[in-house]
């Protein structure tokens, strides 16, 4: 039985793209989730770039008073753009460090659409949830339907046994931004 419990939310962890070649309705629901945290009072830790949903999810909770944290690995300081109005940016030696510090003393974490980086490090929330190392909600932004393949997989992994029907309680789907804020607080 998935029982609901409401948490209070003060930091969210996102996760999504930097590239700037994905479809405008990308950046649009990023910069929509920034707002929606923005103007709830959540603070945001991603990964610091000014490019694609990365710079729209930071646009969109400077633009509404909020607080965001950019966690840059120093190697990618020369690769990718970084966001130049955030609160606070933090170097880190490696992804690994990145990751960790990323998701350590969140609320939730969040999942925008995003390429092979997004994957990874949502697939590690995930396996942390599954393993007891992370307790809070993992919300999919399944903006046009993004991460239907990977509910697929994952349903495919539950059919054969490679996952108990109970993993499909890791995460949570919503569609639309608008859906987020109320989604975190009643999902554990």
């Amino acid at each position: 039985m998935d029982k609901q419990t409401t948490i209070t939310l003060k930091k969210v962890c996102v996760y999504c793209a930097s590239s700037d070649q994905c479809d405008q309705v990308y950046k649009e629901a990023a910069f929509e989730v920034g707002s929606q945290l923005a103007k709830n009072g959540v603070s945001i830790v991603y990964g610091g770039s000014s490019s694609g949903l990365m710079g729209s999810l930071a646009d969109g909770a400077i633009k509404h008073g909020g607080k965001i944290t950019g966690i840059l690995p120093e190697f990618l300081n020369s690769v990718e753009r970084v966001h130049t109005g955030l609160d606070d940016l933090i170097f880190v030696k490696d992804l690994h460090e990145r990751k960790r510090l990323m998701i350590e003393g969140v609320d939730g974490v969040v999942s925008l659409p995003g390429g092979t980086g997004t994957f990874e490090e949502l697939l590690e929330a995930m396996t942390w949830k599954r393993l007891g190392l992370y307790l809070n909600p993992i919300i999919l932004v399944n903006t046009k339907n993004y991460f239907e393949p990977l509910i697929q997989l994952i349903e495919k992994a539950i059919t054969e046994r490679f996952l108990t029907p109970d993993q499909r309680q890791i995460f949570k789907i919503i569609n639309f931004p608008g859906e987020l804020i109320s989604t975190l607080k009643n999902n554990n």
